[in-house]
C-alpha cells in the first residue's frame, strides 16, 4: 500500500521522528519556562465545561491501573499466535514508556497546577503517565488489530476506539486540573511516537504467521455458501500459475462462489510490510521476496479456515510448499497458459517485479523450469483460452462439483 509515493512502512518511521522531535521541543519550553503559552486558556476552557467530575473520573481509570491487564493480555494473545518477535516488541515498549514516564517526571520536576484537583495525583506534572500509557497500550492494541484477519468492520472500530480513548483520558486529566494541557501533549506525542517505531521496526516481522495475522484480501467469506451439487469442496483450493495467468481475478470468482476468503499472495505481503512485490525485491532481492511468498503459502495452507488462494509463482520451486500443496484437503489448481500471450498480460502497474525488457523470454523461461513443477501437484489443470475469467472460474467450480 502506498500513500502518496511513500510506503506505510516509511511513514511510520516519518512519523516515529516528528513525535520524538515534537516531544523533545515540548519537553525543553517545558523545562526552561515552567509554562507554555495555551495551558491556562486551555485549561480554563475545559475546567469550565461543567462536565461532572464523575464523569471525568470514569474516563480517566481508562488509562490507570486498567492498563496492566490489557497489555499483559495482548503479549499473551501475540505470544498464543506464535508473532514471538512482536510480542517481545511490545512487551518492550510498554515496560520502556513506563520508566520513561518517571525517568521524564523526575528530570523535569514540573509541579502540578495550583488549585484543588478533582481527583489525587502523585509525583511530578510532565508528561501525563495517565495520558502516555494509554497512547501506548491502547496504540499497540490498535496496531496489532490492524494487522490481523478481522473483519474490516471490526479492525476500523478498534483502531477508532483506541485512538478516541487516550484523547479521552488526557483531556479528562485536564477536566479533573491534575495536568496541564501541555503534559498532555507531551503522553501523545509520546504515545504517538511509540507506535509508529513499533509499526516501523516490526514491518520486516509482518508477513502472516497464523490465521488471526492474515487480512482478509476479500469480503467474500460473507457471501452465502456455494450451493451446487455434488461433492463439499477441499479446505483450500490453491490457484497456481505464471504471472498475468488472472489467479487474482479468477481468485475472487470463485472465492464468492464458495463463499470463503480470497488469500491472494501479493496483496496479503503488501499489506503487512506497506510494500510491492517489486520493492520488497528492490531493497531486500529476489531471493527475499520468493522467501515471503513461500511462507505466505504454507501460512495459508495452514489456516483451518476454508480458503481461495491465489500463490505467488515462485512459490512452487519451495519443496515445503509443493510438500504441503499434496495434502489431502487441498486441491491444486494449474492456470496454464502460453508464455507468449501470458507476456501481453504482463502488469503495467508497476506493483509485480519487472524482469528485463522482453516479458516473453522471461515468461518462456520459467514456464521451462516452473511448468514440470505446476504439472507435480496439480490433479487440475485448466487451459487458458479465449474464454473470461468467468469462464475459467465456471470450469474449474464443475470440477469441484463433480466427481472427484
Amino acid at each position: 500500500m502506498q500513500v502518496r509515493g511513500r510506503s506505510i512502512a516509511d511513514l511510520a518511521a516519518l512519523v516515529a521522528i516528528a513525535g520524538a522531535v515534537g516531544f523533545l521541543v515540548l519537553a525543553a519550553v517545558v523545562n526552561g519556562q515552567g509554562r507554555v503559552g495555551f495551558d491556562e486558556p486551555i485549561a480554563a476552557l475545559f475546567t469550565g465545561l461543567g462536565v461532572p467530575a464523575g464523569a471525568w473520573r470514569t474516563i480517566t481509570e481508562l488509562g490507570g491501573l486498567v492498563l496492566v491487564p490489557i497489555g499483559v493480555g495482548l503479549v499473551i494473545a501475540l505470544l498464543s499466535l506464535r508473532q514471538y518477535r512482536l510480542a517481545v516488541l511490545v512487551a518492550v515498549v510498554l515496560v520502556g514508556s513506563a520508566l520513561f514516564t518517571d525517568h521524564v517526571k523526575d528530570f523535569v520536576a514540573r509541579p502540578r497546577p495550583p488549585g484543588d484537583p478533582l481527583a489525587p495525583a502523585r509525583g511530578s506534572s510532565f508528561p501525563s503517565g495517565h495520558t502516555l500509557e494509554s497512547s501506548v497500550t491502547y496504540g499497540l492494541v490498535a496496531l496489532a488489530a490492524w494487522r490481523s484477519r478481522m473483519r474490516r468492520g471490526i479492525r476500523r472500530a478498534i483502531v477508532a476506539a483506541a485512538i478516541a480513548i487516550p484523547v479521552l483520558v488526557g483531556l479528562s486529566r485536564i477536566g479533573l486540573g491534575v495536568h496541564y494541557p501541555s503534559d498532555v501533549l507531551g503522553g501523545w506525542l509520546v504515545g504517538v511516537t511509540a507506535v509508529a517505531a513499533t509499526a516501523w521496526i516490526s514491518a520486516p516481522w509482518a508477513v502472516a504467521t497464523t490465521p488471526w495475522a492474515v487480512p482478509r484480501a476479500t469480503e467474500a467469506a460473507d457471501a452465502p455458501p456455494h450451493a451446487g451439487p455434488g461433492p463439499i469442496a477441499p479446505r483450500h483450493v490453491v490457484l497456481l500459475g505464471l504471472m498475468g495467468t488472472g489467479k487474482t481475478t479468477i481468485g475472487h470468482l470463485l472465492a464468492a462462489e464458495l463463499g470463503r476468503p480470497f488469500r491472494d499472495s501479493d496483496a496479503d505481503i503488501e499489506h503487512r510490510l506497506g510494500l510491492t512485490a517489486r520493492e520488497l525485491r528492490d531493497r531486500d532481492g529476489t531471493d527475499a521476496l520468493h522467501a515471503l511468498e513461500a511462507r505466505h503459502l504454507l501460512d495459508a495452507l495452514a489456516d483451518p479456515v476454508p480458503a481461495v488462494i491465489g500463490a505467488a509463482a515462485s512459490a512452487i520451486v519451495d519443496d515445503a510448499c509443493r510438500a504441503a500443496l499434496r495434502g489431502p484437503e487441498v486441491l491444486a489448481v494449474w492456470l496454464r497458459g502460453d508464455p507468449a500471450v501470458l507476456a501481453d498480460r504482463f502488469p503495467a502497474d508497476g506493483h509485480r517485479p519487472a524482469y528485463g525488457d522482453e516479458p516473453a523470454a522471461f515468461l518462456a523461461e520459467q514456464a521451462a523450469h516452473r511448468d514440470p513443477l505446476f504439472a507435480e501437484v496439480a490433479p487440475l489443470v485448466v487451459d487458458l483460452d479465449d474464454g473470461s475469467a468467468e469462464d475459467v472460474a465456471r470450469r474449474i467450480l464443475a470440477a469441484i462439483d463433480g466427481p472427484r
